[in-house]
């Protein structure tokens, strides 16, 4: 890796990325929009943390919550999400904090696809597409991570 790091948005404002080390990432409307520089200062300081978010993600090795990222439940089922790399919140529905949930107990999705078709009333296949595209869209954010390498990790 160069010490350079300069990340660069796309022209869009879509993505962001670093040619210096491969890191890349979709840009969250509500999390990183308008908030490029503070997503550029950050990867300077961790240029450790190179994960290219757009490549192809195997999520059924699992995956992980990255350390900026704080979560909670709302009370209402939905998903209060901060970024601290940008200082930024936003607010996302049942399925994505079932995602969280399930990331963060068994580094699987197992849990969220139950959970999701249980309380949508769907079966196990349509719950399965859902909770999959939902916690790529995640991953290719930045706000989900592979699992780390230690320990159980189930799959899907």
């Amino acid at each position: 890796m160069t010490a350079s790091h300069t990340p660069e948005a796309d022209p869009h404002q879509t993505r962001i990325g670093c040619p210096d080390c491969g890191w890349a990432q979709l840009l969250d409307e509500d999390l990183h929009e308008g908030h490029v520089a503070a997503l550029i200062a950050w990867h300077q300081q961790n240029p450790d943390q190179g994960i290219d978010h757009l490549a192809a993600a195997d999520i059924h090795n699992g995956l992980g919550i990255p350390e900026y990222v704080r979560w909670v439940g709302d009370g209402n089922g939905g998903l209060a999400l901060g970024d601290e790399r940008t200082g930024q919140a936003a607010w996302f529905n049942h399925e994505c904090l079932a995602i969280m949930n399930s990331v963060r107990s068994t580094r699987g999705l197992t849990r969220a696809v139950q959970r999701t078709a249980s309380r949508l009333k769907i079966s196990g296949a349509q719950a399965t597409d859902t909770i999959v595209h939902l916690a790529l869209l995640l991953y290719r954010k930045g706000l989900l991570k592979p699992a780390p390498v230690d320990g159980d990790r189930p799959g899907v």
